[in-house]
């Protein structure tokens, strides 16, 4: 599961699966391939970062280092094949990858409108096209993920204090899915650049 950390669970696990993560991003070059303000694999680990200081569990926190691997429906840079997703699997588990595979395959042309319109029962898979209603477990993980994703693209190398208005109407769009520390976090972020 994503949500929190189970108490009393060492964090040497999540420190291993980081570790395993890192290791297969390096491999696949994401330290070389560009991405906005830098390289991709910076953008992933302030991904990360972003989601362990708003309180999210390693696990999700690993699913946002690792959330482009295969790919976005807005960065199309491939680290992995989708043939290939036993090799993330075996070195995240399948829950990291579940996750990463889940954002990656968001049709966000078909679904992003329906967050704002608080339909939130249809998802449409871009990989295979397969239409299904994700769990509420899904949805949580995608939102947070997606809302740490997007401040690091709106936050990173903005000379300004002011985030643009896009992460304000995406946040509040995604409010209802996000976890209360994610939503929280996003709110402090706006109200401190307003």
């Amino acid at each position: 599961m994503l949500d929190r950390d189970e108490p009393g669970i060492s964090s040497s696990r999540g420190e291993s699966l980081r570790s395993n993560a890192l290791q297969l991003l390096r491999d696949r070059h994401a330290d070389s391939i560009e991405h906005l303000n830098g390289v991709l694999l910076d953008h992933l680990e302030r991904t990360e970062r972003l989601l362990l200081a708003w309180g999210s569990s390693d696990a999700l926190a690993t699913a946002g280092l690792c959330h482009a691997f295969y790919g976005t429906d807005g960065f199309a840079p491939v680290l992995l094949r989708l043939d290939e997703r036993a090799v993330l699997t075996a070195a995240v588990g399948p829950d990291v990858e579940g996750a990463v595979y889940f954002y990656a395959s968001c049709d966000r042309g078909f679904f992003y409108p329906r967050i704002g319109a608080g339909e939130w029962t249809a998802f449409r898979d871009r990989f295979t096209g397969e239409m299904f209603t994700p769990s509420e477990q899904q949805l949580r993980a995608f939102a947070d993920l997606t809302l740490a994703n997007e401040a690091d693209v709106a936050t990173c190398g903005n000379a300004s204090s002011s985030l643009p208005q896009w992460f304000a109407s995406l946040a509040h769009e995604f409010e209802p899915l996000a976890s209360r520390e994610i939503a929280d976090a996003c709110r402090v972020l706006i109200a401190k650049a307003g």
